[in-house]
């Protein structure tokens, strides 16, 4: 949603449109954490993060950022090249994130980083 209000564009389903594709849907637990995500280094995410470079992710997605909208930059991809996630370069904290951090919250520390970042971000402004 963020990626289409930015003027962007997705791929409708994974599987018919990207052939070969890792598997993005997956069937799993929902809190296993099922392919991995490189992350930028130098991004917003990686600062939240704690660090960039690869992380695992829970996946639910068939859809997928196809063309960054304009003012969003690519920060984190899966291997298979998809986007995984983005941010705005115009707004000090709108950050777009594929997988489902709130399923693997329970054993991920990069998804409690993520949702840690998000709430103090929403605290009182110093």
């Amino acid at each position: 949603i963020l990626n289409v209000a930015y003027g962007g564009t997705l791929y409708q389903d994974l599987p018919s449109e990207v052939p070969g594709a890792i598997q993005h849907e997956q069937a799993s637990a929902r809190h296993v954490l099922s392919h991995q995500v490189e992350v930028s280094p130098g991004s917003r995410l990686a600062g939240v993060l704690g660090n960039a470079g690869t992380i695992g992710v829970t996946s639910f997605h068939h859809q997928a950022v196809k063309r960054p909208g304009e003012g969003l930059a690519v920060v984190a991809t899966a291997p298979d090249g998809l986007v995984e996630a983005v941010e705005a370069t115009d707004h000090p904290w709108i950050l777009g994130v594929q997988w489902h951090p709130e399923m693997s919250h329970p054993v991920d520390l990069a998804a409690k980083r993520l949702f840690a970042g998000f709430v103090a971000r929403c605290g009182p402004t110093r």
